[in-house]
Formats: structure tokens, sequence, C-alpha cells
């Protein structure tokens, strides 16, 4: 949603929701507040939250015993305090997200459904050649296991692995190429690696960010002018 047509009071909430605390024996009482804020918003706009569809997704080493409620109907039509039960996975915009951030779910669930597009491939076409098959696999698998990568940025190189090694394989189709190494295969299909199109992807989003193109609510961070002021050392004052 874009910030410019969303309601300015409903931008308001989720920024305070969703706003680092910096205290973690006030975040409680603050988050509970913004949720009771967020739901009074939802009910006046007749937009009612479904407390049992609601969890809590905690992040990080240290946990607060902090319980969250929300307003719910028993199956009396009496008005309750429901408790938000606990989750560690959620998924948000199609990312698996965990509450240790190491997103090897999403991993996982990725490559599983790359690897199944790519035996479709395998089973519908008797015979691949080189450029019918770097069309089906750009088009197919190779978004699966790109989509939201500046968010799930794998860290460990077992996951970094289990990524490439989905593109490892599907080079092996065409039979021609399947004795030469992954990268002769990649330089004759003319593919680069998955890491190499995750760092270009992440220099991208950097330079939008750092240039403004990005629209943020927040105030943008300051960069010194010039690559080389770091290395300048300030000139003793004589007083």
């Amino acid at each position: 949603m874009d910030s410019e047509d969303s309601d300015p009071e409903f931008t308001a909430l989720l920024d305070n929701l969703i706003e680092n605390r910096h205290e973690l024996e006030d975040s409680g009482s603050d988050i509970s507040e913004d949720l009771d804020n967020l739901q009074e918003w939802s009910d006046n706009w007749l937009l009612k939250f479904h407390p049992k569809k609601c969890s809590v997704l905690k992040l990080g080493k240290q946990h607060t015993e902090t319980s969250y409620h929300m307003k719910g109907r028993s199956e009396s039509g009496e008005e309750v305090s429901i408790t938000l039960e606990e989750s560690e996975t959620e998924k948000d915009l199609g990312v698996l997200v965990d509450n240790r951030l190491s997103f090897k779910g999403h991993v996982a669930q990725a490559t599983a459904k790359a690897n199944k597009t790519i035996g479709i491939i395998r089973r519908s076409f008797q015979h691949l050649d080189r450029e019918v098959f770097v069309q089906l696999y750009k088009s197919l698998a190779r978004p699966i296991l790109e989509y939201g990568h500046s968010v799930w940025q794998p860290q460990q190189k077992l996951l970094c692995k289990e990524i490439e090694d989905v593109q490892r394989r599907a080079t092996k189709l065409i039979s021609a190429l399947s004795e030469k190494t992954y990268p002769e295969r990649l330089a004759i299909l003319k593919l680069p690696s998955l890491e190499h199109r995750r760092l270009r992807g992440d220099m991208i989003d950097l330079y939008k960010y750092m240039h403004g193109i990005y629209h943020l609510r927040h105030r943008q961070p300051e960069f010194p002018a010039g690559r080389n002021q770091r290395y300048q050392r300030k000139q003793p004052q004589v007083v």
C-alpha cells in the first residue's frame, strides 16, 4: 500500500506498532496500547480483525513474558478479551519469517517449489536445447528462488549452497552440458550464479535507498560526500 494513498491515521497506527522499542519493560504496554488503537480504527471502518486468526511473533533472543490481547466475541455473543497465541513462524507477503530470522523454513520452501517446477519442465520436454531451457528456467524456476531476497538474504553458507544447488542441478538437464563443470555450464548458457544476482540486487536497492528513489516515511541517513572523505584526517589547529 502506497503511503500517499493510504489513510494517514492508519499509517500512523502501523508506524507506532512496528516502531523499535529500546526498553523492554515499557514495550509490552506500548504495543498493547497500539493494538487497541488499531482495533478501534478497524471497528470504526467496519474492517474488523478476527482475534483467533491473529498471532504474536517475538523476534530475537530476549523474549518477554508479556501476553497480548484483542477484543472479540464469545459463542454467546458477549464481548471478551482474547489472548493472542504465540507463533514461531509467520508468512508475510509470501516470505516465511521465523522468530530467529534465520529464514531456513523459507529457503526450504522455495527450493522445494523450484525443484518441483524444474521436474515438470524435465517431464514435459523430451529434448531441451539451450535457448528453450534458458527461457523456461528464467520465467518459471528462477523467480521462485529470488522472490523477496532483499528480506531473507541468507547469511549461512549452507543455505546459500541449498539455493545454488537448484540451479546447479537444473543446468544438467541439457544433455550436451551434463559432463561440464558448473561454472562452465553457466558461461555457456550466459547465466550468472544466484549468489551474484542477489548481491547485484542488494547493490541496486542500496543505490535507490541512498539516492532517494525509494519513498520513505522516515528520515533518510546522510552519507559523507566524496568517496575518500573517511581517509582524510583533520589538520591540527594552532592556538
